[in-house]
């Protein structure tokens, strides 16, 4: 999880500077707006009240293409309005779109880095993660927890997950309390008679005796092979390792192969994290596999 804060961290100084940026000149396209006409203005100031109907609309329920189209067609008016008023607003359209797109690059490789390194770094992490959110999904099927108290104990698992902070799940500190409730203490019971000890010591002995003997494995370690790049298809379902042609590392599973491009899965606390690539941009693709040593 430090990995994954690090990888943000870098691109944190660059994402601050644009929104200032992307936020001067998007009021400068406002203020031209209410210039050219009361109706414009409202025009282009039309993302920031689709944005706040599309908080109201998601917690209403409303089906997310609806959601999508909300957040999509204002982007749409504030191009036409650029249009419209080239000559006075050229400046502010062409640096709000310049300074988006480079914001967009920046977030998808800041995406990109925080998946990677959370994939490389903190497996066993997100695993440990996955089994308490799919505990507290289990709790709240049996009835022992209401939904309400399911959704709070999500927050928390997330919050501690991108923070790096210890998680402490409600039902398990529950169940300590319970057990001290019921007056359960070490050191305090009739164990202590030197003749319970003793049956208690030849009770682990015979069940030493009776323990079978467990045979000696060897240790299987994680490896990458490679495979040939037009034989992807299979291995759908495999966790790969893509090199690109300019040096770029990548891991996911493949999900699909369509014509020539290869689409990958990752998943991460919270949901599944998805990209795909060329063909012709992979310089190597590895499968990995299981080995004994």
């Amino acid at each position: 999880m430090e990995n994954a804060m690090s990888a943000m961290s870098e691109y944190m100084p660059y994402l601050v500077v644009l929104s200032f940026i992307i936020l001067g000149f998007y009021i400068w396209l406002v203020i031209n707006g209410f210039k050219r006409s009361p109706v414009w203005g409202l025009v282009v100031l039309s993302p920031i009240i689709m944005f706040i109907l599309t908080m109201f609309g998601a917690a209403a329920g409303v089906s997310s293409a609806v959601l999508m189209l909300a957040l999509f067609l204002p982007t749409i008016l504030i191009i036409m309005f650029g249009i419209v008023d080239w000559k006075k607003s050229k400046i502010p359209f062409i640096g709000y779109i310049i300074a988006s797109v480079i914001f967009g690059i920046i977030i998808n490789k800041a995406s990109t880095s925080v998946a990677d390194s959370m994939k490389d770094g903190g497996t066993a992490e997100l695993q440990d993660m996955q089994t308490y959110a799919e505990e507290i999904d289990r709790r709240v099927k049996s009835g022992a927890m209401s939904e309400a108290q399911g959704v709070e104990e999500k927050k928390k698992l997330l919050i501690a997950t991108f923070t790096g902070k210890e998680y402490k799940p409600s039902f398990e500190m529950e169940k300590e309390k319970s057990l001290s409730d019921s007056g359960i203490e070490r050191g305090k019971s009739e164990l202590d008679d030197v003749d319970v000890d003793a049956k208690i010591k030849e009770a682990i002995e015979q069940e030493k005796k009776a323990r079978p003997v467990k045979k000696k494995t060897k240790p299987r370690v994680r490896v990458y092979q490679r495979i040939k790049i037009d034989e992807a298809e299979k291995y759908i379902g495999g966790s790969m390792k893509i090199t690109s042609r300019t040096g770029a590392v990548r891991k996911g599973n493949l999900i699909e192969v369509k014509n020539d491009t290869l689409y990958f899965e990752n998943r991460v606390s919270g949901g599944n994290w998805a990209f795909s690539i060329a063909k012709p941009e992979i310089s190597k693709l590895e499968l990995q596999t299981w080995v004994s040593r």
